[in-house]
């Protein structure tokens, strides 16, 4: 199936008021006694070893790297976040979520207004790594089933299930290659059955820290953008916020030091990645068709009126995989 390609799409509703809560297809997931998701339940019999799916190796950064190199390394390799090292050790993961939140999004805001003073580049090149860093994380062994990584990736909010072998970094397994090893069966779940909604958004006029926090606050990683008109310009990433700082863009024009100053960039000002679209009446299998041949991550799902009443993200479609 071809990406729907009719333009503009419009978000004619009132910005939502957003409550985090699980939607769609969770009411098609199977329990087990205890109440928990059973996300394994329709995995084929020989899925295979965590770590022939893996994406290795990972992209890693030291505990004591500048957070300036962090973030170059995601401009770099496109990643959604990094495996964190100590050594040759396995301290945490680092996730652009993290470094949204540093750079303006949320609590991590504190060490550059309080620690560095609001001096952008003190923040980038003094901080160390290891202060946004989480030693907490899904992490699964190379040799163990695949249907293991699913299940903590699916169970947490993690971006991605860190592989190890012989207890050092091995890879990493993101909802993407679940998808691409799963790809092909048939799910005829509706899209708008398995869509998030309601669908946040920001407006093209908006400083990006109005980007940061909304990412942060809700714990998302992509925004559709749009004009005063409603008309969808484009979906502002975590990754692609991050981008910004990465490939030194935030500091051509920059006549002091403040962050701040950086921070009121309108959001227009960012890579935006091309919104895909899909009609809320098709099933998922058309949807993961158009994700898989796009190289998008996110979908967003319009009425038969090209108004967007959701997003399908690869998350949702995965767990509509396995219900």
């Amino acid at each position: 199936m071809k990406p729907s390609r009719r333009t503009p799409a419009r978000i004619r509703a009132p910005r939502p008021s957003f409550v985090p809560t699980m939607v769609g297809v969770e009411g098609y997931r199977r329990l087990r006694s205890d109440g928990t998701p059973n996300w394994v339940q329709r995995l084929p019999e020989r899925i295979g070893e965590t770590g022939l799916v893996a994406s290795k190796p990972p992209i890693t950064v030291s505990s004591s790297a500048p957070i300036m190199e962090a973030l170059e390394s995601i401009a770099r390799h496109k990643v959604r976040g990094l495996v964190v090292t100590s050594g040759q050790s396995l301290y945490g993961v680092v996730m652009s979520t993290d470094l949204v939140n540093y750079l303006g999004g949320g609590g991590y805001y504190k060490l550059v207004t309080e620690r560095h003073n609001g001096n952008i580049y003190r923040a980038l090149v003094r901080e160390k790594v290891s202060s946004v860093t989480s030693t907490r994380f899904p992490i699964v062994g190379s040799r163990e089933p695949l249907s293991r990584a699913v299940e903590l990736l699916l169970s947490s909010r993690a971006g991605f299930v860190v592989v190890v072998d012989g207890g050092r970094p091995y890879g990493v397994i993101t909802e993407k290659d679940l998808i691409r090893h799963l790809f092909g069966k048939r799910v005829e779940i509706s899209v708008e059955d398995a869509m998030t909604t309601p669908v946040l958004y920001i407006g093209e006029g908006e400083p990006m820290k109005s980007a940061a926090e909304t990412l942060t606050r809700y714990s998302i990683r992509r925004l559709p953008v749009v004009s005063d008109s409603g008309e969808v310009k484009g979906v502002l990433t975590a990754r692609g916020y991050l981008e910004y700082f990465g490939s030194h863009e935030a500091f051509k024009k920059l006549s002091g030091t403040s962050l701040e100053d950086v921070l009121e960039t309108p959001v227009s000002a960012l890579r935006l990645e091309e919104p895909q679209y899909i009609e809320e009446r098709r099933s998922v299998s058309e949807a993961l068709e158009v994700m898989v041949k796009s190289g998008s991550s996110s979908l967003l799902v319009v009425d038969e009126d090209y108004n967007v009443t959701g997003i399908l993200t690869e998350r949702d479609a995965l767990v509509a995989i396995l219900s």
